[in-house]
């Protein structure tokens, strides 16, 4: 496990096991996209891919408020890392520095 990642779990008292599908995707895909050589496009894809996940996640009736509400940052989130690697050209770092907000 990628050590932000692992700082990010410990932090939200967080066990692999308790993650949702929706979680779980995206562990999976972070996982993916820091343990492999990055470019541009292979970012923006994750991050398109997280977007349309969340995006059919957040339209189900049953979501608790809570959910939804954390489903809603995390869709601000992608959206911002994928409009700044449109109109800047950023890279891994971007999701680096993201991740380590997100630990403080």
């Amino acid at each position: 496990m990628h050590p932000l990642i692992l700082k990010l779990l410990k932090k939200r008292n967080l066990n692999l096991d308790e993650l949702d599908e929706v979680e779980r995707e995206t562990y999976d895909g972070w996982q993916r996209t820091l343990s492999e050589d990055l470019t541009l496009d292979t970012l923006k894809d994750f991050c398109i891919d997280q977007k349309d996940t969340i995006e059919k996640e957040i339209v189900k009736p049953d979501n608790s408020d809570r959910k939804n509400n954390n489903l809603i940052a995390t869709l601000g989130v992608y959206m911002s890392i994928i409009g700044i690697m449109e109109n800047t050209g950023s890279d891994r770092i971007a999701l680096i520095k993201h991740l380590e907000s997100l630990i403080k």
